[in-house]
């Protein structure tokens, strides 16, 4: 038991503890109650992440950190960032007799594909973004979509998350009837087949900013330029618009 930093009453029972102890560890303030049944003890570091596994176990075993916590933890980008509040994505019949001001707690049935970031359990990349689509704009969730499509590696653009993509498409054919998911069909409608993400928040920017004034340019395309003393150069710009023969480049002190 020392080993585990949020405990549940049910773990505890078996293990031995007796209510009397529990209860007199709470009253004399010994251990945080945050939630009934989930104790967490005062004094110890990493105070947020205890409060956040303290929110989970109240929520029950199948609950994962969804929404703007996860965005943030996947790394999203954000116009105004991801907020304090945590949020939480558990099985209907699961909840807590009482949140927090800062909790949110959304209810499925269906199951939920997961990732491990940073010790939490979390919905993937994909969940995450169909999730965030049922309460964000086109223009934020487009954002979020980009960033979720990126790769790993900035210097290979022609590497990217070909397999967010396929689950996007899946949970769209699933759940039809999800607040997100007409505004996803929408945001796919605007990615040509095989289109490659945008390499930055700066570049997702600009791409709308020139979809407004009727511009769609290539997205990192690969192209060999030859100079005038015959040197190729092969690389990917940010954007290729062909009818205006333009390459063009945002942000990144290399460009200067």
């Amino acid at each position: 038991m020392t080993d585990i930093k949020v405990w549940t009453r049910a773990h505890l029972l078996d293990q031995g503890v007796s209510r009397g102890h529990i209860d007199y560890q709470v009253d004399s303030g010994r251990w945080l109650n945050p939630h009934r049944g989930v104790y967490v003890p005062r004094g110890l570091p990493e105070t947020d992440r205890l409060m956040t596994l303290a929110h989970l176990a109240a929520c029950g075993p199948t609950a994962v950190l969804s929404h703007h916590t996860a965005a943030a933890l996947h790394g999203f980008d954000s116009t105004d960032g991801w907020g304090i509040s945590i949020h939480i994505l558990a099985a209907r019949t699961s909840g807590t007799r009482s949140n927090p001001p800062n909790l949110r707690v959304w209810h499925t049935q269906a199951d939920v594909a997961i990732e491990t970031i940073a010790g939490f359990p979390v919905t993937s990349r994909a969940r995450t973004v169909f999730d965030l689509a049922a309460v964000l704009d086109d223009v934020e969730c487009e954002r979020v979509l980009e960033s979720a499509l990126r790769g790993d590696n900035r210097k290979r653009p022609d590497i990217w998350r070909t397999d967010v993509l396929d689950e996007l498409l899946e949970l769209h054919e699933r759940f039809p009837r999800h607040k997100g998911a007409s505004r996803v069909r929408r945001l796919l409608i605007l990615r040509p087949p095989g289109c490659r993400p945008t390499g930055s928040f700066a570049e997702t920017v600009l791409l709308q900013a020139l979809r407004v004034v009727g511009v769609e340019p290539i997205r990192q395309p690969s192209v060999r330029v030859i100079d005038s003393q015959t040197k190729r150069w092969d690389f990917f710009p940010d954007f290729l618009v062909v009818s205006g023969k333009s390459i063009l480049e945002v942000e990144g002190s290399h460009h200067l």
